[in-house]
């Protein structure tokens, strides 16, 4: 039930065109839980709600650089590999030592030094 009450909302949130029309659609929302007697529900939805959240966010494109002036370089790389890429923004990421990485979906593309590191070590081990 809270899965349904959650993709409802969000599909409606989605559709509204304007902020002060999403404000009005949660209030709706939030009047219509409180006259079927479902106010319980809401941490539940609240859940949904994150997790619906999430499962957005990693889905969208994504191009992480271990340092600012890679940024450039990366975007160029990411071209040259994936020409049908998704337009993105470097984002910086202090867990990569340099290069870069690219997810979008199921796709991971890891041209970053710590991802060389453990590559390496990965072929080490298994010798």
């Amino acid at each position: 039930m809270a899965a349904e009450y959650a993709h409802a909302l969000v599909q409606a949130l989605n559709e509204a065109p304007t902020t002060a029309e999403k404000s009005e659609r949660l209030s709706h929302f939030l009047a219509l839980l409180k006259q079927n007697g479902k106010r319980k529900a809401l941490p539940a939805i609240l859940t949904e709600l994150e997790r619906i959240g999430y499962a957005q966010r990693t889905r969208a494109p994504r191009l992480e650089v271990g340092k600012e002036k890679d940024a450039h370089a990366a975007v160029h790389e990411l071209r040259d590999m994936l020409p049908d890429a998704a337009e993105v923004s470097p984002q910086h990421n202090e867990a990569l030592i340099g290069g870069w990485r690219y997810r979008h979906g199921d796709t991971l593309i890891d041209a970053s030094h710590k991802g060389a590191l453990a590559q390496l070590y990965r072929r080490f081990v298994a010798e």
